[in-house]
């Protein structure tokens, strides 16, 4: 098991990161910040030239077909500058159900960045980890009900909607479709709340036939996470260097080197469990796959939020200020950390895995 980045990863990180330091950085997510829709078209068309969009899409489909490692190294970048674009959604939850239910004409819509695609799974007064067992009621292929915490519903063009009938695809403009944004701490994610009323859909298959997606949004969400603590890590060592009381730096003070060197052992662990998740979905079988999906958000849910307060702690009152990007990456943290269900329930979802047999030993090679 190599876990290490390739040399064309580390050159596409660098090509990606001058890009979004340039164009779509923390000063880009501020503008965008109470935006229904947070992405420009000037931006998802330069992402899209890069190659963001259709990175884990097919070749026979205009896309690149690359591995999900890949697809880590752009939402580690996102995450470094909290970046309010549908990547996570549309570039992979979308993507990855798209290429698996055959969608041709979609997916190459989506790898040209003309359309943008997300999934809708949660269902009101329900735990994430039972996303399968919808309610959603489903007669001669329309739908009624209510889906939350969709995320980049406004914007999109299509909606992959789990049902008590399996998964259908929605567009977004259908009649008796209706979708309100949700309030978030943290504005550079955008969620929604979508509601069916007799809203005709296509049906694409079982609701277990989405698995590997979901394992898929869970690892890529934590490599998003894994960016934005790294940042908040650097943003926090560079203020100690800088702010001083009682005549010296702070970062010469004790607890200070304490808080620091607590949260770069935090990020090196996250980073460990996260590029074995990575590895996993490329190279594991299903099962180590998901085990290793669920052990990287359990951790990252628990441990990276903690991080963000760790840094705000170090900053003071003023990080809590506008003026202080710091602030942008603990809210980044504590919706990660609430996106999808907290450190308990994927925990719970762990300890299922093993007492049912279906969590494989770890072996490296």
């Amino acid at each position: 098991m190599d876990t290490h980045c390739t040399e064309q990863q580390e050159a596409f990180r660098a090509t990606l990161r001058r890009f979004l330091e340039e164009k779509a950085g923390t000063g880009f997510t501020r503008q965008r910040w109470d935006e229904d829709e947070p992405m420009t078209a000037d931006v998802w068309q330069s992402m899209t030239a890069l190659g963001v969009t259709g990175l884990l899409i097919p070749e026979q489909a205009d896309g690149i077909g690359g591995p999900m490692s890949d697809m880590g190294v752009v939402m580690e970048e996102l995450g470094r500058v909290a970046h309010p674009g549908p990547c996570w959604s549309s570039c992979v939850g979308a993507s990855s159900a798209a290429a698996i239910f055959q969608l041709d004409t979609l997916l190459r819509a989506l790898a040209g960045g003309s359309q943008t695609a997300t999934l809708a799974l949660e269902e009101p007064g329900g735990r994430f980890t039972c996303w399968q067992h919808a309610h959603l009621a489903v007669v001669d292929n329309t739908l009624t009900g209510t889906k939350i915490q969709v995320p980049d519903a406004i914007g999109a063009d299509h909606l992959f909607v789990t049902s008590a009938n399996g998964v259908y695809l929605v567009a977004t403009d259908a009649p008796g479709l209706t979708i309100t944004p949700t309030e978030c701490i943290d504005g550079s994610r955008r969620f929604a709340e979508v509601r069916f009323e007799n809203v005709a859909g296509t049906p694409l298959g079982d609701n277990a036939q989405l698995a590997p997606v979901i394992d898929r949004m869970l690892v890529a969400l934590c490599a998003d996470g894994l960016g934005a603590a790294q940042r908040a890590l650097e943003l926090a060592v560079a203020y100690a260097s800088e702010r001083r009381q009682f005549g010296q730096r702070i970062g010469s003070f004790q607890a200070i080197q304490h808080l620091c060197a607590d949260m770069l052992q935090q990020l090196e662990l996250g980073r460990a469990g996260l590029h074995y998740a990575l590895w996993a979905q490329d190279a594991g079988d299903p099962c180590e796959a998901h085990r290793a999906a669920v052990m990287c958000k359990a951790y990252a849910a628990e441990t990276y939020p903690q991080i963000g307060a760790s840094a705000i702690q170090i900053f003071g009152g003023a990080g809590f200020t506008w003026e202080y990007d710091i602030q942008l990456f603990y809210k980044r943290l504590l919706s990660t950390q609430i996106t999808w269900g907290g450190s308990e329930v994927w925990l719970e979802e762990l300890a299922a895995l093993v007492i049912d047999g279906e969590a494989p030993p770890i072996t490296v090679e």
